[in-house]
């Protein structure tokens, strides 16, 4: 049997998921879903998204001062100039 799933405006399609599985689980050969209208992407999802740009920005920066320290510790000794107890001095 083929069931036919209207939903009117759909924001997620949770609901339509959702109403399908149960109908497959309980012997509906194939789902066809529709959607008459569906709403914008509501501010939650795009806060979000907004958050995990913002998460994996930080964790680009956290990686590029990772680096950045590292390579200090192991050239430090090799750049042009070092710290001494009066302040900075170049090495001629």
């Amino acid at each position: 049997m083929t069931v036919i799933l209207l939903d009117d405006v759909t924001t997620t399609g949770n609901s339509l998921i959702a109403c399908r599985d149960i109908l497959l689980k309980n012997g509906a050969d194939d789902v066809i879903m529709f959607a008459l209208g569906e709403t914008k992407e509501p501010f939650i999802q795009k806060f979000l998204v907004f958050i995990e740009l913002v998460a994996s920005f930080l964790r680009l920066i956290i990686w590029i001062t990772e680096k950045v320290i590292v390579w200090l510790i192991y050239n430090f000794r090799k750049l042009p100039f070092y710290f001494g107890s009066s302040g900075m001095s170049v090495v001629s």
